[in-house]
């Protein structure tokens, strides 16, 4: 299965962000755009109008570094910390002393001001990118590295700067990268598209250090690509690459009874849920801020075989594998010229009712959707981004959900 994504292939990602009624009038609202730029990168804000939706862009910024122009479909190329002051982006083929190994740029919120830019020596992520990721208590940032596998952690100064703690080698390139808590157990799960495995890796010292699960890595039915997590941390919905596109969720548990031996933290009470669509080299999802936070709600995967959004209804049950997932009606994106599949899908609606999905289509449109009650999607417009050269594989809002 072709998990590697060329740089001249071309991208959608997606943000569900909201519209009149769902975001307070004295907040402003931004949707950031990793250009990921081969010749000199940059991140693009627009401010979104709550009253209608629509997205104004508003500032464009140099990251210091340059861009790889693809990556895996599923790599989150941007983070928010959780006091919403930082933002950081990732650029994979910046060098380093002449050598290409890619670094993470540091910016402050809401000003997008860029501070730094942050690598070292064993950290390369020229392969597929460099995805990013937060600590619970948003103190640290986590970033894995697909051309030297391994996931670093960077300590977030007060001012957004970054200094290198601890890195771990992982079994293979990571891609998707969510933290999760249950309540004193916090853990970092990863997906390893080429390495046909998920894993989990439980965090310490106030976030500064990861041991990866006992177990090590899961390897599911499939490859898998998209991840997400709900908010209590027990259960991971996991987006698999295959023919016909598949959801599969794990219970994550601490409790040795429900783990071999020895053996916890553990991923059990697998399930599949299948017929999503022709696979292609993506299926990425997210759960909707209702469906993450209260259990059941809207869980939107984004497949590029069918170039479809497929809006699910998802319910957490109280055992482990006890998930429904009920499909709901795909939407198929239409097609603009040259795009080719879909990638990275996020929300921050608080209900999913009457908000928008916007969809990054390569290389410089955003196309919009709207949100209906039942978690269904209607088609509605575009909007462009004016960077020079954007290759838009990651998307994220800020404030962040």
């Amino acid at each position: 299965m072709l998990t590697r994504v060329k740089w001249e292939w071309m991208f959608v990602a997606a943000l569900l962000a909201v519209f009149a009624g769902t975001v307070r009038a004295d907040t402003k609202h931004y949707v950031v755009t990793n250009d990921d730029v081969v010749a000199g990168n940059s991140i693009t804000v627009f401010l979104l109008n709550p009253a209608n939706g629509s997205l104004k862009a508003v500032k464009s910024v140099s990251t210091g570094g340059t861009g790889l122009g693809g990556g895996y479909s599923a790599i989150p190329l941007l983070s928010i910390n959780s006091s919403d002051n930082c933002v950081f982006a990732t650029d994979a083929t910046t060098s380093l002393n002449n050598v290409a190994t890619g670094d993470v740029a540091a910016f402050t919120a809401p000003s997008f001001t860029l501070v730094g830019n942050y690598s070292n020596a064993s950290l390369n992520g020229t392969v597929n990118g460099i995805g990013l990721t937060l600590s619970p208590n948003g103190q640290y940032l986590y970033a894995g590295y697909t051309g030297s596998s391994n996931i670093a952690v960077w300590q977030i100064n007060t001012d957004c700067s970054l200094t290198l703690l601890n890195t771990y080698a992982t079994p293979a390139p990571v891609s998707a990268m969510v933290v999760a808590e249950q309540g004193s157990f916090q853990y970092l799960m990863v997906t390893y598209p080429d390495g046909n495995a998920v894993d989990l890796f439980t965090i310490g010292g106030n976030g500064a250090t990861l041991t990866e699960q006992p177990s090590g890595p899961v390897t599911p039915n499939h490859t898998p690509s998209g991840l997400d997590i709900t908010q209590d941390g027990n259960v991971a919905v996991i987006g698999d690459v295959t023919n016909p596109v598949q959801v599969e969720t794990y219970w994550v548990s601490n409790d040795s009874t429900l783990c071999s031996p020895g053996a916890a933290p553990c991923l059990t009470g697998h399930q599949n849920f299948i017929n999503l669509g022709k696979a292609n080299d993506a299926a990425t999802l997210w759960l909707s801020p209702q469906a993450w936070s209260t259990g059941s709600g809207c869980l939107y995967v984004a497949n590029g075989g069918t170039f479809t959004v497929t809006p699910l209804n998802f319910t957490e049950g109280t055992v482990p594998g006890g998930v429904t997932l009920t499909n709901g009606n795909p939407v198929r994106i239409p097609l603009g010229k040259g795009i080719l599949f879909l990638g990275e899908v996020q929300t921050v609606t608080p209900t999913g009712t009457g908000g928008g999905l916007y969809i990054a289509e390569y290389p410089n449109l955003i196309g919009t959707m709207k949100i209906n009650s039942d978690c269904s999607l209607v088609a509605a417009k575009a909007n462009q981004n004016p960077t020079p050269g954007a290759s838009v594989t990651s998307i994220t809002a800020w404030p962040p959900r």
